[in-house]
């Protein structure tokens, strides 16, 4: 473990020096966050509220279990979510075409327009700072390298916490 520096009576511990794709990938986390955070605002919405809506303009129609299992919510604050998505006439609920007893959730019209304007202006932000930082690539070959790196590293580390990865953790893999 690095040193640590006092001041005062206080502890300072060292900043880490491992882990620089990870800190690097922690930073953009927070940068994306951040951005969904003012979206959710400029829109009028919480932010998980955004968060569901724009895995519903990604996914297409999901069924409402689906969307609170990645979001991490239980039906007893998922359903309010979706009622205020369908206030905005964001979403809507209906029928699953395969089978009546279960729901979809669906973007509507109104909710496709916000979601295609916020991730335009976005992809321009993104374009504008490769520009900026001299990348090299353009937008598109960004987005494909940042496609293939995800799925490289979903493939290498699986979902965190399951037990292939804690088995692996505890065993000093």
């Amino acid at each position: 473990m690095g040193s640590s520096r006092t001041m005062g009576e206080t502890v300072i511990p060292a900043l880490a020096t491992g882990g620089t794709a990870a800190r690097a990938i922690r930073r953009l986390m927070e940068v994306g966050d951040a951005s969904r955070r003012s979206y959710a605002r400029r829109l009028g919405l919480g932010r998980s509220d955004y968060l569901a809506l724009s895995y519903i303009y990604c996914e297409g129609p999901i069924q409402p279990r689906d969307l609170g299992s990645r979001l991490g919510l239980g039906s007893g604050t998922l359903t309010p979510l979706l009622d205020r998505l369908e206030q905005r006439g964001y979403a809507a609920r209906t029928n699953h075409p395969a089978d009546r007893r279960r729901l979809l959730i669906v973007m509507t019209p109104a909710g496709k327009a916000v979601m295609d304007d916020a991730f335009a202006e976005f992809d321009g932000i993104v374009d504008a700072a490769l520009d900026e930082i001299g990348a090299g690539v353009g937008l598109a070959e960004f987005a494909r390298l940042l496609e293939q790196l995800s799925g490289a590293l979903a493939l290498r580390t699986g979902p965190i916490g399951s037990p292939d990865t804690s088995a692996a953790a505890a065993q000093g893999a």
